[in-house]
């Protein structure tokens, strides 16, 4: 169960953070190129990434029965991205660019050969388990093929 928070007050007098997102364009160039395809969704993965101890006083909401305080980033929240992209970058550092990218909670995959495409998905999935991070029940991982 996630919670659903209605962002939109606090997100505009947060400070945003200006995390640089992959360039949109060099990612279709490596997908374009490739013959197979994969892509996982991590929406979900965003809740269990934790907030610095510090700032959990700035992560309270209201609901219609009380305040409550969260320890872990919410769906909507304005630097949730640019949070989880360096997280995403330092874990898949020696991927990325090679067979992979990350975009802000998806990760495409992309290989020449249908063996190194499901070797390469299996190194993926390895170090998201590393990771605890846990791609999202609804998650597409189908195998496309060019």
């Amino acid at each position: 169960m996630r919670p659903v928070v209605d962002l939109i007050v606090r997100n505009e007098i947060t400070i945003k953070d200006h995390e640089t997102i992959p360039n949109q364009r060099m990612i279709l160039n490596s997908l374009g190129r490739a013959r197979y395809g994969s892509k996982i969704d991590l929406s979900d993965a965003y809740f269990p990434t934790r907030v610095e101890p510090k700032d959990v006083d700035k992560n309270g909401f209201k609901s219609g029965f009380a305040s409550f305080v969260s320890k872990v980033m919410l769906q909507g929240d304005m630097n949730a991205p640019g949070t989880f992209m360096p997280i995403m970058s330092d874990l898949f550092a020696d991927y990325l660019g090679q067979f992979m990218w990350v975009y802000i909670d998806d990760i495409l995959i992309y290989s020449d050969t249908e063996p190194d495409h499901l070797k390469h998905i299996a190194m993926v999935c390895d170090k998201l388990k590393q990771a605890q991070l846990y791609a999202s029940r609804r998650s597409q991982n189908s195998l496309l093929q060019a």
